[in-house]
C-alpha cells in the first residue's frame, strides 16, 4: 500500500495508557492511538491515486510490481508505472548564536532522563568555522547516561583561519526545506572524514556549481597569498542579468539572488593595529578566537599537550583518554568548562590534585568513565557537576562540599550505597537545587540533604523506609521520584512528606505500597501511585490534597469496595484518574465531580448501573474497554447525564447489540472486539457529532447494515468495519465519510455503485478479502476525486468471480444456520 499527499489514519490498535511522567508532560490522554501506514510500493494511476495489489499477500516480494489490471473486470489498465516517493533536499543545520554556559539553572521537568537544569548540551559541528559574531561555541556534551563516538564532523581549523585571515564570510542561500539564512559546509579533519554538504540553488543540480563559485575561490586564493598589513574587504558586485522578451526563461526573484557576476577585489590600506592573536590549535580539534577549544571524537588515547593557556572551555569527549596528570591541567588555569565523559577515565588515572588549581571551573562532566573514587577535592566554583553512569563507590566531604555557587549534581547510574556517602556531604553548599542519585545501591535517604532542593531523584534504588525528619527541610523541593525502589506502609509515617509545603509532582510507583499514603502534601499536582500492591483508599487521604489534578492509580489490586464513596470528596480539580489494570467488578462510586479523563479499562466489570456516572457531569473522555460487559447489564440511562462526552470506548467486551441510550454528543465510538452481529435499528439514531465510528472484529454481516444504519451519521469521517463477515461493500454510506476500512472481510466484489454515495473518500482499504480476476470494476474509483490511498493487497489474482461467489454465499447460509443453532441452545439454558 502507498499513498500521495497527506497519510492517512490507520486503524489504530489498542493498548495501554502512558501516564504522563513530568509536570510539563501531561498531555490530554489518548487512550487508542492511531497507527500510520507507512508508505509502501506502488503504481499510480489516473487522478493521482496509488494503488497497490498483488496476490497472496506478496507485500515482501523485492521488486515486484503490482498489476492491477488482473483486478479490473476489462477496459484498460490505468496502471502507469512504479512511483518513488523522493525525499526532499537535505537539511543544513542552523548557525545560530550560542552562548556558553547559561549559569542560571532554572527549574524544569526531566525530559527522557536525569538531565533537566544542565547548559544547553550541543555538539561543535553544528557551529560556523568563524564564530566572531556568534559568541563563545557550545562545548557540553550530551546525556551522561549515553556513550557514543562524536556527533557530526567538526570544521577543520585551518577553513576557520583562512576565513578569518581573509576578513571574508560568504553567505550562501539556505537549503529546500531548512531554516533561512547563513549555513556551514563543514570540511572533516583532514579533509578525508568530513562530510560535504553543498548548497541549494534554484534551478541549478548538485553537480554543477553556481554561478561565481569559482570566481569565490580564486579571490580567496589571492587573498590569502596577499600581505597581511592590508586589511581587505571583498565587494561582490551582484547583478542579476537581463533577460529580454526573447530570451530563453525568466529567473524568478530568489534565483536572481544568488546569481552573480566576476566579483571584484577593493584593496585599501589600513593603518596598522592589533590583529587577532594566533591560535595554537592541536591536530583534528577546532578552535576559535572565544578560548573555545573541541577535541571531541578524534580518538585521542592522551591528553593534548599543545593547548593554548587561554582557552576557557575545552572538551575531550567520546575518546580512549585513560589518565590525565594534573600539570597537564594546572597550566589551563582560565577554564570554566571541561568536558571529559565518555572516555576511559579511572580514579587512579585521576589524581586527587587533577583539579587543584582551575580556580576558574564552573561546569565539570566526567559521565561514562570508570571512575570508582569520586575526587577528594573539586574547585569550589562549579556549578554544575555530572558523574553519572561510572562506577562510582564513595564521595567525599569537599567532593560536593564548600561550594557555595554548586546548582546541580548528577550521580545516578553508579555503585554508591549508604557507607559510601559522607554525613554532610553537602556542608557549604547549600544553594544545590537538583540532586539526581538514581540507579544506586541505597536503602536510606542521604542525611542533611540541601534545603534550596527543587527536584530530587532517588528512584531505582533499594529504599525500605523514609525515615523521619528526612525531608523536613526541604520546602522548596517540587519534584520527588521515589518509583521502583522497596518503600511499604511501615516505611511511611503521617509526617514522611508533611513538610514538603511545596510538592508538586510525588512518583511512588513499583513499591510495595498496600494503601495510600496518609499526610500527602496539599500542594501535590500529580500523584503516581501505580504498580503498587494498593487494596483501599481511604476517606480522609486524598481530600485534603485539593490542588490535586493527576491521579495514576493503575496496575493495583483495587475492588470496587476498597474505595471510599467519599474518597474523592472535595477535590474539584481532580480531572485526570487512571484506574485500568485493577480488579473493579464495577464502577465505583462516588467519582471525582469534575472529572475530564477516567480510564477504567482491562478490570472486571460486567454493566453499568443507571447512576454509576450520574454525577460526572464534565466527563469527556471514558475508556470500559476489556472488561466483562455485556448488553443487556447496561443500563439504558447509564449515560443520561454525560452531555459533554466525545470520547467512548467499549471494545474487548462481550457486546452483542450495541447498548441502547449511547450518548449522542460522542465524536469517537469503538465498540471493537465484541459480539456485535448486527446493528439495531436507531442503535445510531440522532448521532450527528459522530466522526470515528470503530466497529472491527466483530460478527457483522453485509444483510445486518442497510443503508438506514447510517442515516443520522452526517459528519462522519471515518468508518472502520474490518475483521467482520461482510460479503459486500456497505451501502447508504455517509457522504462525509473520507476514510473506510474493510479488510479482513470476505467482500468478493467492487460494483460500479460501491462508493456513489461517499464522492469524498481519500483512502479505502480491501486488503485480504475475496476480490477475484474481473471482481473490480473500475469505474467505481472514477467519482472519487480526492481518493489518495486504495489498498488492495492481499486479494486472489486468478479465480472465477461467480463460483467464489456462490461458493461465498454458500459458507454464509451455513454460518447463520450455527448461529441459529447456538442462539437457541443459549435460549433453552437460559
Amino acid at each position: 500500500m502507498v499513498r500521495t499527499h497527506s497519510s492517512p489514519p490507520s486503524s489504530p490498535r489498542d493498548g495501554d495508557p502512558q501516564a504522563p511522567h513530568s509536570l510539563s508532560n501531561l498531555p490530554s490522554f489518548k487512550a487508542d492511538q492511531a497507527v500510520r501506514p507507512g508508505p509502501r510500493r506502488g503504481c499510480r494511476g489516473r487522478n493521482g491515486v496509488q494503488f497497490h495489489g498483488g496476490g497472496m499477500g506478496t507485500e515482501s516480494s523485492v521488486g515486484h510490481t503490482p498489476r492491477l489490471s488482473s483486478l479490473l473486470g476489462g477496459g484498460r489498465t490505468r496502471v502507469e508505472g512504479v512511483v518513488r516517493r523522493s525525499g526532499q533536499a537535505e537539511t543544513g543545520r542552523g548557525v545560530g548564536p550560542a552562548a556558553l554556559p547559561p549559569l542560571e539553572v532554572g527549574p524544569g521537568p526531566v525530559q527522557g532522563g536525569e538531565r533537566a537544569g544542565l547548559p544547553s548540551l550541543a555538539p561543535m559541528g553544528t557551529l560556523r568555522p568563524c564564530p566572531e559574531e556568534a559568541g563563545v561555541r557550545q562545548m557540553h556534551a550530551g546525556r551522561g547516561g549515553e556513550r557514543g563516538r562524536g556527533g557530526e564532523e567538526k570544521p577543520h581549523n585551518k577553513t576557520c583561519v583562512a576565513e578569518r585571515t581573509a576578513g571574508l564570510e560568504w553567505k550562501e542561500p539556505a537549503e529546500r526545506g531548512g531554516a533561512s539564512g547563513e549555513r556551514v559546509r563543514p570540511a572533516g579533519r583532514g579533509g578525508a572524514r568530513g562530510r560535504s554538504s553543498q548548497p541549494w540553488f534554484p534551478g541549478g543540480s548538485d553537480s554543477t556549481p553556481p554561478a561565481g563559485t569559482m570566481a569565490r575561490s580564486r579571490a580567496l586564493l589571492l587573498l590569502l597569498l596577499l600581505p597581511p598589513q592590508l586589511q581587505l574587504g571583498l565587494v561582490l558586485a551582484v547583478r542579476a542579468p537581463v533577460f529580454g522578451r526573447n530570451g530563453a526563461h525568466n529567473l524568478s526573484p530568489e534565483e536572481n539572488e544568488f546569481v552573480e557576476e566576476e566579483p571584484v577585489l577593493v584593496l585599501r590600506p589600513e593603518e596598522p593595529g592589533p590583529g587577532p592573536a594566533t591560535i595554537n590549535c592541536p591536530r583534528d580539534c577546532a578552535c576559535s578566537q572565544e578560548g573555545v577549544v573541541d577535541c571531541g571524537g578524534i580518538d585521542l588515547r592522551e591528553f593534548p599537550g599543545d593547548l593554548p593557556e587561554h582557552i576557557n572551555h575545552l572538551s575531550l569527549q567520546n575518546n580512549q583518554l585513560e589518565k590525565i596528570y594534573p600539570e597537564e591541567l594546572s597550566r589551563l588555569h582560565r577554564l570554566e568548562t571541561l568536558n571529559l565523559q565518555n572516555n576511559r577515565l579511572t580514579s587512579r588515572g585521576l589524581p586527587e590534585e587533577a583539579f587543584e588549581h582551575l580556580t576558574d571551573l564552573n561546569y565539570l562532566y566526567l559521565a561514562n568513565n570508570k571512575l570508582t573514587l569520586a575526587p577528594r577535592f573539586l574547585p569550589n566554583t562549579l556549578i554544575s557537576v555530572d558523574f553519572a553512569a561510572n562506577y562510582l563507590t564513595k564521595i567525599y566531604g569537599l567532593t560536593f562540599g564548600q561550594k557555595p555557587n554548586l546548582r546541580s549534581v548528577y550521580l545516578h547510574n553508579n555503585k554508591l550505597a549508604d557507607a559510601g556517602l559522607p554525613d554532610n556531604m553537602f556542608n557549604g553548599s547549600s544553594n544545590v537545587e537538583i540532586l539526581i542519585l538514581s540507579s544506586n545501591f541505597l536503602r536510606h535517604v542521604p542525611k542533611h540533604l540541601p534545603p534550596a532542593l527543587y527536584k530530587l531523584h532517588l528512584k531505582n534504588n533499594k529504599l525500605e523506609k523514609i525515615p523521619p525528619g528526612a525531608f523536613s527541610e526541604l520546602s522548596n523541593l517540587r519534584e520527588l521520584y521515589l518509583q521502583n525502589n522497596y518503600l511499604t506502609d511501615e516505611g511511611l509515617d503521617n509526617e514522611t512528606f508533611w513538610k514538603l509545603s511545596s510538592l508538586e509532582y510525588l512518583d511512588l510507583s513499583s513499591n510495595n505500597l498496600s494503601r495510600v499514603p496518609a499526610g500527602l502534601p496539599r500542594s501535590l499536582v500529580l500523584l503516581h501511585l501505580e504498580k503498587n500492591a494498593i487494596r483501599s483508599v481511604d476517606a480522609d487521604v486524598l481530600t485534603p490534597i485539593r490542588s490535586l489534578e493527576y491521579l495514576l492509580l493503575h496496575s493495583n489490586q483495587l475492588r470496587a469496595h476498597g474505595i471510599h464513596p467519599r474518597a474523592f470528596q472535595g477535590l474539584k480539580r481532580l480531572h485526570t484518574v487512571h484506574l485500568y489494570n485493577n480488579a473493579l467488578e464495577r464502577v465505583p462510586s462516588g467519582l471525582p465531580r469534575r472529572v475530564r479523563t477516567l480510564m477504567i479499562l482491562h478490570n472486571q466489570i460486567t454493566g453499568i448501573g443507571r447512576d454509576d456516572f450520574a454525577t460526572t457531569y464534565f466527563l469527556e473522555e471514558l475508556n470500559l474497554s476489556y472488561n466483562r460487559i455485556t448488553s443487556p447489564q447496561v443500563h439504558r440511562d447509564a449515560f443520561r447525564k454525560l452531555r459533554l462526552l466525545r470520547s467512548l470506548d467499549m471494545s474487548g467486551n462481550r457486546l452483542h447489540t450495541l447498548p441502547p441510550g449511547l450518548p449522542r454528543n460522542v465524536h469517537v465510538l469503538k465498540v471493537k472486539r465484541n459480539e456485535l452481529a448486527a446493528l439495531a435499528r436507531g442503535a445510531l439514531a440522532g448521532m450527528a457529532q459522530l466522526r470515528e465510528l470503530y466497529l472491527t472484529g466483530n460478527r457483522l454481516r453485509s444483510r445486518a447494515l442497510g443503508p438506514s444504519a447510517w442515516a443520522d451519521l452526517a459528519h462522519l469521517q471515518l468508518l472502520d468495519i474490518a475483521g467482520n463477515q461482510l460479503t459486500e461493500i456497505p451501502g447508504g454510506l455517509p457522504e462525509s465519510l473520507e476514510y473506510l476500512y474493510l479488510q479482513n472481510n470476505k467482500i468478493s466484489t467492487v460494483p460500479a455503485n460501491a462508493f456513489n454515495s461517499t464522492p469524498n473518500l481519500k483512502g479505502i482499504f480491501l486488503r485480504f478479502n475475496k476480490l477475484a480476476v474481473g471482481s473490480v470494476v473500475e469505474s467505481a474509483f472514477r467519482r472519487l476525486k480526492h481518493l489518495q490511498v486504495l489498498d488492495i493487497e492481499g486479494n486472489f489474482e486468478f479465480g472465477d468471480v461467480s463460483k467464489d461467489r456462490d461458493r461465498l454465499k454458500e459458507e454464509e447460509e451455513e454460518e447463520e444456520e450455527d448461529e441459529e443453532d447456538e442462539d437457541e441452545e443459549e435460549e433453552e439454558r437460559r
